[in-house]
């Protein structure tokens, strides 16, 4: 397509890709129509969006805000593996205080099942009736089994190994910069028309003005044929 006889493509919104642009987020270099600056407002509350008239956007690109704003996302998203892996932690606590609190109050209720029993025995020694001693001492053998010893793990983190090339991998990369040239970027106004454009050869521009070196006479008042040889 010929540049210099067809219209440039009008520049599109970069959220939905048919409205024209009219405005631009400075924050984000995103391009937005009109109707979609809200939801890109929305879109990232912890950014500061600066959005601008498209005709009042930063003329100088920002080094390096992607890379930023993609740390940033980064940064978020190790933020929320924290978390969850100490809420992680907290349930694990109390589950585990909670199967301890259950096996104490098992170990409270047998010791007090035994000191009662005690007293039991010890009122039955002082009326000196063997048939209520003989009772109570075949009830012995209930408290000789005390409740299992519980034994706990703590949870235990086993960090990932970080590899700092990889991770830079993983992060992305940078492609390197470029520089390139338009044949059309510019024009220079000439006063030369376009046939005399075409009809002006490299041989005409090497010739400087016809000038007379020297004269023959010949004996002819007009030239009627030039030799070749």
């Amino acid at each position: 397509m010929d540049p210099h006889t067809s219209a440039q493509d009008v520049m599109r919104c970069d959220l939905c890709e048919t409205a024209v642009v009219q405005m631009h987020c400075d924050t984000c270099l995103v391009n937005l129509c009109t109707a979609c600056v809200g939801k890109h407002m929305i879109s990232d509350e912890s950014e500061d969006h600066k959005v601008v008239k498209f005709q009042s956007r930063k003329s100088i690109p920002l080094y390096p805000g992607s890379i930023t704003k993609h740390g940033e996302d980064w940064h978020r998203e190790v933020d929320k593996i924290v978390r969850k892996l100490k809420d992680e932690v907290d349930e694990m606590k109390n589950t585990q205080l909670q199967t301890l609190q259950k096996h104490l109050d098992e170990i409270n209720k047998k010791i007090s099942d035994i000191k009662d029993e005690i007293d039991s025995v010890e009122m039955a020694i002082d009326t000196n009736d063997l048939s209520k001693l003989f009772s109570i001492t075949s009830n012995v053998d209930i408290y000789r089994n005390l409740p299992h010893k519980i034994m706990l793990s703590l949870p235990r983190f086993m960090p990932g190994k970080i590899q700092g090339e990889e991770l830079s991998k993983l992060f992305g990369t940078l492609s390197s910069s470029s520089s390139t040239s338009n044949e059309y970027g510019y024009s220079m106004k000439t006063t030369q028309t376009s046939l005399e454009a075409g009809s002006f050869s490299p041989v005409k521009q090497l010739l400087d003005e016809p000038e007379i070196v020297t004269t023959i006479n010949t004996g002819y008042a007009y030239l009627f044929n030039v030799n070749q040889n």
